[in-house]
């Protein structure tokens, strides 16, 4: 099931998917409209006047999707906060949370993706309720193996080691995380060798945050030697 789904809906008909009610309230349909104008809710169109706002069951599914993964899954700055908030008070020691921050983040938007074809699955249930019940039953069948199964595999992979990364790219993840709120590599370069310390040197495009909301778009260059990270001058 695609997740760009064009299919139109109003503020009301949004409000109705997002509290599970048939006739929202005053106050219900505001904080939609609040939710479209901070863009957390994707806006199709915008109208004369709130009502006549609209937005896409495509732009619904993702918006549900994300509010679930943060309630399951929590906030990835909140997360990274408390992950830096231990590191400090064992002066230093490793984390074992953090050797899987990246794995723990691809899991975090396969989740997404399931959360977000489960609610176009319901979406579509509801513009197909005059078809046969058997019908209805499918879907939401379909969707919960699809649901199960994607989770199965993600965490079998995870426990069993399937998701691998260079030891040098894990302490580099380490000392970002460290050095910032949050975090998101863009693209690693291939390592250049050092052959008289053994270790090698990673060119790294990354963007972050730190002490503030705006995201910072950085291209760096680290050392690593063993696990020891150094960050190479320009």
């Amino acid at each position: 099931m695609t997740a760009n789904s064009p299919q139109v809906l109003s503020i009301v008909e949004a409000a109705r998917l997002i509290y599970r009610t048939r006739s929202p309230d005053d106050k219900q349909i505001h904080r939609v409209y609040q939710q479209m104008k901070t863009g957390a809710l994707k806006v199709r169109d915008h109208g004369a006047t709130p009502l006549k706002w609209t937005t896409t069951e495509g732009a619904l599914a993702e918006f549900l999707a994300t509010n679930q993964i943060e309630r399951t899954l929590g906030h990835p700055a909140t997360e990274a906060a408390k992950r830096r908030s231990t590191l400090a008070t064992t002066n230093g020691l490793n984390h074992p949370s953090i050797d899987f921050e990246a794995e723990a983040n691809q899991l975090r938007d396969v989740y997404r993706g399931i959360w977000r074809d489960y609610f176009l699955a319901v979406m579509l249930r509801r513009r197909m309720a005059h078809r046969s019940s058997a019908f209805n039953r499918f879907v939401i069948l379909g969707q919960a193996m699809l649901l199960l199964t994607s989770i199965g595999l993600m965490v079998g992979g995870l426990r069993f080691g399937w998701v691998t990364k260079p030891r040098e790219h894990v302490a580099i993840e380490k000392w970002i995380d460290w050095e910032t709120d949050e975090f998101a590599i863009t693209r690693w370069h291939p390592s250049e060798e050092i052959a008289e310390t053994a270790g090698s040197v990673i060119r790294v495009e990354y963007r972050y945050r730190k002490d503030s909301r705006r995201w910072i778009h950085t291209d760096r260059r680290f050392q690593v030697v063993d696990d020891e990270v150094i960050q190479v001058p320009d």
